[in-house]
């Protein structure tokens, strides 16, 4: 069995490492030229003081705009492309959707008769509130080892299923 935990950390790690050589593909050669080049201007150049001013100045200014707004951009689009998918699984089933914190969303509502609660923040973690009277608490996972290692450093025990399609999930009860 293949440890999806792992599995996951690796892919996270591997588009880290390719956004970053992406970025320095991008950001390096074009900081070089936007400096370089307006430096090379000014120094073979007779222009007075105002246009040797200009000519430095908007390219690097224009170069530390882009900078930011695709930052701003890329993150926007990040955001709004969750929102997109979330707003589809959750909006169905009457759960009404906001931002949560900085990049995350909330969703409440009422389920067959029972308040429900999910924020979807940072992680990503994805938290269920379920109103019921039994006041107690339940943590569900996939079987992994990492998993039923942590499971083990803080005493929890899995509930044994006996139901064939949950034989992948690991369910922690509180009590």
């Amino acid at each position: 069995m293949t440890n999806k935990t792992l599995n996951a950390w690796g892919a996270a790690l591997a588009r880290g490492l390719l956004l970053r050589l992406v970025i320095a593909a991008i950001v390096i050669p074009l900081g070089c030229l936007c400096l370089f080049v307006p430096l090379y201007l000014t120094e073979s150049g007779n222009f007075d003081d105002l246009t040797t001013a200009l000519i430095l100045i908007i390219p690097v200014g224009g170069f530390f705009l882009l900078l930011l707004g695709g930052g701003v951009g890329i993150g926007g689009w990040i955001v709004l492309s969750r929102k997109r998918q979330l707003d589809d699984a959750f909006t169905p089933v009457g759960l009404t959707g906001s931002m949560y914190l900085l990049n995350g969303r909330q969703y409440h509502g009422v389920v067959s008769g029972r308040q429900v609660d999910v924020y979807f923040y940072r992680g990503p973690t994805l938290d269920f509130y379920l109103s019921t009277p039994l006041k107690t608490r339940l943590g569900i996972s996939q079987k992994d080892s990492i998993g039923q290692a942590v499971a083990g450093l803080i005493n929890r025990k899995p509930l044994n299923l006996d139901d064939a399609d949950l034989s992948r999930l690991n369910v922690f009860p509180l009590d």
